[in-house]
């Protein structure tokens, strides 16, 4: 095989574009002792592959051994479920202690925190289109966020 050939099946090797059988004249090509000077750089990669396809792996598994047949009393299962009696327990206490008594709810009166109802209609107005700002910058940059979304999915889709 001349350089030339070499170097265009080396160029699609490069690119991921070279069939088996491509791949195996290169390295027959490189086995050889008629390798061009220009070329030469690219033997020690082919006898590297040459060696690596030769290792065998071999595990060694062990079956792992009890040390001894006691039974260990804190478990990871037995302390989680200790821990969650406990929580269980100091929730139920702090919810229901002894002397708080249920408010009855028709007994509570509210007061007002405006003098008039203009001027409380006025700042929950206010109040209200301060939110919907907020709300609709939000959905706004979700949108853009979306476009964005849209032109990246086109072009990963178009390949």
């Amino acid at each position: 095989m001349d350089s030339n050939q070499v170097k265009i099946l080396l160029e699609k090797y490069w690119q991921g574009e070279t069939s088996v059988v491509e791949e195996s004249r290169l390295k027959a090509y490189f086995r050889s002792d008629d390798v061009a000077e220009e070329l030469e750089q690219y033997r020690a990669l082919f006898q590297f592959f040459d060696a690596e396809a030769l290792i065998k792996f071999h595990p060694v598994l062990k079956t792992p051994t009890r040390k001894s047949n006691t039974v260990r009393i804190l478990s990871s299962a037995w302390v989680r479920g200790a821990a969650a009696a406990v929580i269980l327990a100091l929730g139920v206490y702090f919810f229901m202690i002894p002397g708080q008594e249920n408010i009855d709810m028709r007994d509570v009166t509210y007061i007002d925190t405006y003098e008039s109802p203009e001027l409380a209609y006025e700042e929950a107005k206010k109040a209200l289109f301060y939110l919907s700002g907020k709300m609709n910058k939000g959905v706004s940059t979700a949108a853009n966020s979306l476009d964005k979304m849209k032109t990246l999915d086109e072009i990963v889709n178009a390949n």
